[in-house]
């Protein structure tokens, strides 16, 4: 899944840190986006950066505009000397004992250590982002001798795209992979060490040493440690937790959208039902007696912006006063929760206070199913039923609170406050943006049409098409494309595999899909 990162003067607007600076500008000394050419060089545009930090093509290195994470371009490498050089300077030297160095990359071979970006020359270290068979790893040399993390965590997969990134706080080198932390941190103290390098991209330093093979784009290095969460705003993807309750491994739900520790455990008599489902093979089951599912807090799951939409399908076989949809909101210790009040959808976030929706709408019917959801885009609670506005919507501003609460469904909390839903739920999805009223109403519609085969991270592409974040996807034997012109409300018509989705009604665009004789799944990232 690609989620284009709408950057206005270093502050995202969407994902994580919406309207907040993801760093200070004097934080980025070196930001090369590749997506442009000026006099052979890549410019270096950071505000902290100089002309001399614009990087010179070597050997075989390019411009490609065709394969690109966002913006104009990337850099392609061919993986046998290719690579981009920037002069030793200052703002490069990075002296304090603090960094932080990211890209984005896609390998078309991923064999043997394949170098991201560094200044680091064989004996004269200092710091180094590197990829060894699929296994993102990063060297530091400080006033201590060179240390490398371990080859561990996630593998990442050849012709996809990837965020990478490895920080240094003063104390241990982290590493994370689309945002989420990956391997074991390794101890390093001191100053990051100075030399007289010049600052390589495709490779070690300046000059050819484990070249990468494939594409990089959106280079940044800055003087600072960021965050967990300044990480996940800039690599992490929108679907911040998705279960989809299909199957049980080793007694819990796994979580596809995030890492393992979201997964989902069973608490008294939460089980799968393999016969009363919406999507999917199965749905998770509650009697209505303290019975939930619970993952741990987690990085993702805080969501720690200014966006969230959450939602599920429920099939309620009655409403008592208080029910739990989904949530993370402990006793006096909230951030976000969707909730049925005698079956009337709530839905609250604590930002710098507690706000929660008003208890009016319709309540919903008993015995059938019904996809919830919620959203707050920073200036107010929205909630949609099957697709629909719903009740009045409340005013709210400001970053979501994070807590240590942990994640529950079927309660408002890992812990099950208000564990007290009877019947079932499934397919839920958790992410860290805001959709719009149209993007809900396709996301009910193409959930609600068995003959997709929906999952959230086939809506999420659908979207990302319509958005022209990548310009096509196919599923199964269908081929969907951008359109405009295409008249009528928000939402899926059509069927037998030719099929229109009205993404915004209000200039008319969406996608259309086109059957094909034969296909099989693209995943594009």
């Amino acid at each position: 899944m690609k989620m284009k990162h709408r950057i206005v003067t270093g502050a995202i607007v969407f994902g994580w840190l919406a309207g907040a600076g993801v760093a200070p500008a004097a934080d980025l000394v070196g930001y090369w986006a590749l997506d442009e050419l000026s006099a052979g060089k890549f410019p270096d545009t950071a505000p902290g950066g100089s002309l001399a930090d614009d990087a010179t093509l070597v050997a075989n290195a390019d411009l490609d505009t065709t394969v690109k994470w966002v913006g104009a371009g990337s850099a392609v490498f061919d993986g046998t000397g290719a690579l981009l050089s920037a002069a030793d300077s200052a703002d490069l030297d990075v002296s304090t004992d603090r960094l932080t160095l990211m890209a984005w990359v896609r390998q078309s071979n991923r064999a043997g250590m394949r170098s991201v970006a560094g200044k680091s020359a064989d004996g004269d270290g200092t710091y180094l982002l590197r990829i060894d068979d699929g296994f993102v790893r990063a060297g530091l040399q400080t006033s201590n001798p060179w240390v490398i993390t371990a080859k561990d965590g996630i593998q990442l997969a050849e012709n996809t795209w990837y965020h990478v990134a490895m920080v240094y706080d003063g104390a241990q080198i982290l590493r994370y992979v689309n945002g989420l932390p990956t391997g074991t941190a390794s101890a390093q103290t001191g100053n990051v060490r100075v030399n007289d390098c010049a600052f390589g991209i495709g490779s070690a330093y300046g000059a050819a040493r484990w070249p990468f093979a494939g594409n990089i784009d959106e280079v940044r290095l800055y003087d600072r440690a960021l965050s967990a969460h300044e990480i996940q705003a800039i690599g992490g993807l929108p679907i911040a937790g998705h279960w989809t309750l299909d199957e049980l491994a080793g007694g819990s739900f796994p979580d596809t959208g995030g890492g393992a520790a979201d997964d989902a455990s069973r608490v008294n008599d939460a089980d799968i039902d393999t016969g009363n489902k919406k999507l999917g093979a199965g749905s998770g089951i509650f009697d209505g007696t303290g019975d939930y599912l619970t993952a741990a807090d987690s990085a993702d799951l805080d969501i720690g912006g200014s966006n969230i939409t959450a939602g599920a399908w429920i099939y309620g076989n009655g409403f008592p006063t208080y029910a739990g949809v989904l949530g993370k909101s402990g006793l006096g210790d909230g951030t976000y929760q969707l909730r049925l009040d005698g079956g009337r959808l709530r839905a609250g976030v604590h930002t710098t206070d507690w706000n929660i929706s008003l208890d009016d709408g319709a309540a919903l019917s008993v015995g059938a199913w019904h996809h919830v959801a919620m959203v707050y885009d920073g200036t107010q609670i929205l909630r949609y039923v099957d697709g629909q506005s719903y009740g009045a919507a409340m005013a709210a501003t400001g970053a979501l609170r994070v807590n240590g609460s942990s994640f529950g469904i079927g309660a408002v909390d890992g812990e099950g406050q208000y564990a007290n839903f009877n019947g079932n739920i499934d397919d839920v999805v958790l992410r860290c943006d805001a959709l719009t009223a149209d993007e809900v109403k396709c996301w009910y519609d193409v959930g609600n049409e068995a003959a997709l085969g929906y999952d959230a991270s086939q809506f999420e592409q659908l979207r990302q098409v319509h958005d022209q974040e990548v310009d096509f996807v196919d599923f199964g034997k269908l081929h969907w494309t951008r359109a405009t012109g295409l008249g009528g409300g928000a939402g899926l018509s059509g069927g037998s595999g030719n099929y229109t989705l009205i993404m915004n009604a209000a200039n008319d665009t969406g996608l259309r899909s086109e059957y094909m004789a034969s296909g099989t799944m693209i995943s594009i990232r």
